[in-house]
């Protein structure tokens, strides 16, 4: 028998080798043991913050109605204005002065609590001036003619609403301190209506009209807490724009708890305006008096 080449013999070996590897079972991994997995430790909580000291004052600043008496001096003014070209409007002393006393206003007051130690504050007042003037010179007062001499009844009416954001800037949180500085962030609305005659002129009817503002207000406040049933407050705010209206008011107030949530206030308050004198007229006017009142907190 004829033997196979030499060169045959190493290839065999080869091709068995091989077939030998491919069934040769894998070595396995043996599978992790639960029992042995190192345990994740979870990060320990932060510590919840120290909380903030109580407000020992908030007795005074729940949401409370106050109702005030207000007797200001007042000397309302009227003048033509850049656009006026209503006859002899133009000449000097053709303004007017109201003469005659001013009424006392009636003014109210919602407070409320705005977050921590703020608070949104609400106001409203009206009051009215009734006299009678003599014409210096020959007038135009809201399209009505008047001869210089004439007697004009006259009679104003001046409304004002506010809401005031009153923030405590300093010091924060207020705990015990007894003073604390606020800026004041809000909106003023004022509306004054004139209404003129003058009966002993036959050719002069009655004639009203009206101007207003609304401006937006900025303003300091501060407060002095001599207990927990009495406290001085002060603030002032008001915006002006040049060449146009002006606004503002300020006020000093005593408060005193009386009885439980019964709060007597005395105080000074002083407030001005005047309207736009682009326009054919203006007003403006300038209330300052004491006033009282007495405010109720809810609970």
């Amino acid at each position: 028998m004829k033997l196979l080449p030499r060169s045959v013999f190493p290839f065999i070996l080869t091709m068995l080798a091989t077939v030998a590897l491919a069934q040769t079972p894998a070595p396995q991994t043996p599978a992790p043991d639960p029992s042995k997995t190192p345990t994740q430790v979870p990060n320990p909580a932060a510590a919840p913050p120290p909380p903030l000291p109580a407000d020992e004052y908030k007795n005074l600043s729940d949401i409370s109605l106050e109702l005030y008496y207000w007797k200001p001096s007042s000397a309302p003014q009227m003048r033509p204005g850049q656009t006026n070209i209503d006859g002899d409007s133009k000449t000097l002393y053709s303004g007017l002065n109201f003469q005659g006393s001013t009424k006392a206003a009636e003014g109210v007051v919602v407070t409320a609590p705005a977050g921590r130690a703020n608070q949104l504050e609400f106001e409203y007042f009206q009051t009215q001036q009734q006299g009678n003037e003599i014409a210096p010179v020959n007038l135009t007062l809201f399209g009505q003619a008047y001869a210089s001499g004439d007697v004009i009844a006259s009679s104003t009416k001046i409304q004002h609403a506010r809401v005031t954001w009153k923030y405590l800037t300093y010091p924060d949180p207020a705990g015990a301190r007894k003073f604390r500085l606020r800026t004041l962030w809000g909106f003023e609305w004022t509306q004054i209506t004139a209404r003129f005659d003058a009966p002993s002129d036959l050719n002069a009817a009655p004639v009203q009209g009206s101007r207003s503002i609304i401006f937006p207000t900025l303003g300091l406040g501060g407060e002095y807490h001599f207990t927990k049933k009495i406290y001085l407050e002060g603030k002032a705010e008001g915006f002006a724009w040049p060449h146009k209206a002006v606004q503002y008011d300020a006020e000093l107030r005593l408060l005193i708890r009386l009885y439980r949530q019964l709060d007597l206030i005395g105080g000074y308050k002083d407030f001005h305006f005047k309207t736009n004198p682009m326009k054919d007229y203006y007003l403006q006017d300038t209330l300052k008096g004491p006033y009282a009142g007495l405010r109720w907190t809810l609970k």
